[in-house]
């Protein structure tokens, strides 16, 4: 199995025939060590481009196309989702939310600005952010049904099996 870099958008990856049996490949022809031709097939894999990072390939469909899978112990090289919102660097301690470093979120911004930011991408100025209270604080009615639905949870329930329910 062999990984070329296509161009800017692509990369494409080349196996054996007899490791892959898909009608999605594209046959070509390959020289090995002894210059004897052996059978290739070749499958392009796009290459994502994120907002923050390194470009990701995207290998979705190679398993259901040839029927192999990937090997990353740890996840070292592996975007688990994609994301315009948040960037995870751990091995470096980076984490960004819109771009912003999430100390200086921490220790200089209030929940209501954190919204903002994750709902519209930048913090708000003065007005937007006395703007954003005053809807949040116009839609804060929660409705009987939700109420007692909440009230059959154990008072220190998780809040994901909350959620989850």
């Amino acid at each position: 199995i062999d990984v070329q870099l296509d161009n800017d958008k692509s990369c494409i990856l080349i196996v054996p025939n007899d490791e892959a049996a898909s009608k999605d490949f594209v046959p070509e022809q390959k020289k090995c060590d002894e210059d004897k031709a052996r059978p290739y097939r070749v499958f392009r894999l796009p290459l994502l481009e994120p907002v923050t990072g390194h470009k990701c390939l995207d290998i979705r469909g190679v398993y259901g196309s040839i029927g192999i899978t990937t090997y990353d112990p740890g996840f070292t090289s592996t975007a688990s989702c994609h994301s315009a919102i948040t960037y995870i660097d751990g091995g470096n301690g980076i984490l960004l939310h819109r771009g912003y470093k999430i100390e200086d979120l921490c220790e200089h911004s209030d929940i209501d600005e954190l919204s903002f930011l994750l709902l519209y991408g930048d913090l708000p100025s003065k007005d937007d952010k006395a703007f954003h209270v005053s809807q949040i604080k116009k839609h804060t009615m929660v409705h009987e049904k939700m109420i007692q639905f909440y009230r059959g949870f154990h008072h220190n329930a998780h809040p994901m099996a909350i959620m989850c329910a």
